[in-house]
């Protein structure tokens, strides 16, 4: 079982994603209900990281997975253990530059198709919340340009990378990329795509 789990879900959802899961579950700046400020993806992380009440298992999905490897970093204290999903030290060379450079046009744009379709292909099926699409752009251009590998050797807890073989968003080299980065990490490779559990049993099978 999970020790005080803590949920951070990735860009274009909300904690929403994690309905079925018991734990805290935190909507990132401009998803869902979020209240938030934003004033870049490191300070997102501090500022989530002095919210921590105690010492949690941190699961984190995609973006969130990035933010819970910082938080890691910055916060050792307030961190049990690590279960990233989806996840990848720098998401820049996972997708080309030009599908990089479009994605983020059609969020200036405000394009609402864009998101739907972006959803239906993270997780197979539609998925409906509120998001400020155009407000979202600084939070998805900074997680972008992050570089997370000269941090993650430093994080130094146990950490279980979970990902799904098929992920079409973040390809499944990226986990073997983060998982030899780590000094303690586990690697599950699972069938299906970028979000490769069904629900809370579902991932603790596939992390114990």
């Amino acid at each position: 079982m999970f020790k005080n789990p803590v949920y951070i879900h990735g860009y274009a959802f909300s904690s929403k994603i994690f309905k079925d899961f018991v734990g805290i579950k935190i909507d990132l700046p401009f998803h869902g209900k979020s209240v938030l400020p934003y004033k870049g993806f490191t300070s997102l992380a501090k500022t989530i990281g002095l919210t921590l009440p105690c010492r949690h298992d941190i699961i984190g999905w995609s973006m969130g997975a990035s933010l819970s490897l910082l938080i890691a970093f910055l916060f050792p204290s307030k961190v049990n253990r690590l279960i990233l999903i989806g996840a990848t030290p720098y998401f820049s060379k996972s997708w080309k530059a030009s599908r990089i450079k479009a994605f983020l046009k059609g969020l200036c744009a405000g394009r609402e198709d864009l998101i739907e379709n972006f959803r239906v292909t993270a997780l197979g099926k539609s998925f409906r919340d509120s998001m400020d699409i155009k407000g979202s752009y600084k939070l998805l251009r900074d997680f972008i340009e992050i570089d997370l590998s000269p941090v993650v050797p430093y994080v130094n807890k146990e950490v279980v990378v979970v990902h799904g073989v098929c992920d079409p968003i973040v390809p499944v080299k990226e986990a073997f990329k983060l998982a030899n980065l780590l000094k303690n990490a586990k690697l599950k490779i699972l069938p299906g795509g970028h979000f490769p559990v069904k629900d809370e049993k579902d991932l603790i099978s596939a992390v114990f």
